[in-house]
């Protein structure tokens, strides 16, 4: 065959409503994306990182993150959305996220 082209594909994930059973206000201090890398995986590789707090009407956005570093202080919500974007073209599985946060009293 000739003539053949590939391309990289952009992984695209994106979580569900997360409102850890409350519609109390909670306060994202840290969260963590766990990931079982290939042979081919870049671990420096970057995402973008978005998320939501009106139920994806409206995104804010945090680029050039490291998968390997932990994403702090992402302010407050009541329920919110994800989504994770990287566009190296690298195999990669998330198996998990870590999320550290605190809850207020309304």
């Amino acid at each position: 065959v000739t003539g053949v082209q590939t391309c990289a594909l952009p992984i695209l994930l994106q979580t569900q409503i997360l409102h850890f059973g409350t519609d109390k206000r909670k306060f994202m201090h840290r969260m963590r994306l766990i990931n079982h890398t290939t042979t081919t995986y870049t671990p420096s590789a970057y995402i973008t990182m978005y998320w939501s707090d009106d139920f994806g009407q409206n995104w804010t956005t945090r680029t050039g993150l490291s998968t390997q570093k932990d994403f702090t202080n992402m302010g407050s919500f009541r329920k919110r959305i994800y989504r994770f974007v990287e566009n190296s073209g690298n195999e990669w599985a998330l198996s998990g996220i870590e999320m550290e946060y605190t809850e207020g009293n309304k």
